[in-house]
């Protein structure tokens, strides 16, 4: 059975649902995120040292720079989609595996970084565009890698998925993406300043302080993915039924097709 109720839901109630989600399933949560995140995080406690002034020539600084930022970034994307496929066999009532959802995300890497890539090249025209269309954008195709890790997209069909999901419910999806970016940023400040406490009190290194700071922010990491996901269905939910979809699957009766469901 489906962990959380398949329904379509408020900005406050998919935020309630997603911490119903993470208290289930934190430790598959951390976990998934762990085995992405944690890699970047040491080899760039390892570099540290070396990117000080002077360390190395300024070029060679620069190049090992922009090769940690890129696998840095490789790394997220590839934790916010085995997080996705962990948020989604769990709405579903599907057995949480961590070994599956990473080989998912391995099938299908080409396509989540080139959702990525589409998402942020958009997003940054959007800017130049004086800012507005930026979150226009972002509330359009803010579903892209979960439309290519659940249904199995191209990057640009799930783009184009992404939108028509989207289409006439903009302002819903900003509001619920800004509360929980401020939810987390406000745990984020809360952290870190614990963490600078606590590296000034034991006197710990600035390399190591960093370390403990990202394997504390990697404990919130999570939560703006979950909430992102259960956004996702619920749009499915109100534009396609989706809910009476895995009803009637579950009673074996055949699938209905797509009609509004009520808001």
């Amino acid at each position: 059975m489906p962990s959380v109720a398949l329904r379509p839901r408020s900005t406050t109630e998919l935020i309630d649902a997603a911490v119903q989600l993470l208290r289930q399933h934190y430790i598959e949560f951390v976990t998934v995120s762990a085995i992405f995140v944690i890699p970047g995080l040491l080899v760039g406690v390892l570099f540290a040292p070396h990117m000080q002034a002077g360390a190395m020539p300024d070029f060679f600084q620069l190049f090992v720079f922009v090769v940690l930022a890129l696998a840095a970034g490789s790394f997220s994307l590839m934790s916010t989609a085995a997080i996705v496929l962990v948020v989604s066999d769990s709405y579903l009532g599907r057995e949480v595996s961590i070994a599956s959802a990473v080989q998912r995300v391995i099938h299908r890497v080409g396509s989540v970084f080139a959702a990525s890539f589409l998402q942020s090249l958009v997003i940054g025209f959007g800017f130049l565009l004086f800012i507005i269309p930026a979150f226009i954008f972002l509330a359009w195709f803010f579903a892209a890698t979960a439309v290519v890790v659940i249904e199995g997209k191209t990057a640009g069909a799930a783009m184009s998925r992404s939108k028509a999901l989207a289409a006439g419910s903009v302002g819903r999806i900003l509001g619920t993406l800004l509360l929980s970016l401020v939810i987390v940023i406000v745990i984020q400040l809360v952290v870190g300043v614990c963490v600078s406490l606590l590296g000034t009190l034991l006197h710990l290194g600035n390399s190591l302080t960093s370390l403990v700071t990202g394997i504390a922010n990697l404990m919130i990491y999570p939560f703006v993915t979950v909430v992102i996901t259960l956004l996702y269905y619920d749009l499915r939910i109100r534009k396609e039924g989706f809910d009476l979809e895995i009803m009637a699957t579950e009673l074996g009766h055949p699938t209905p097709s797509a009609a509004p469901a009520s808001a």
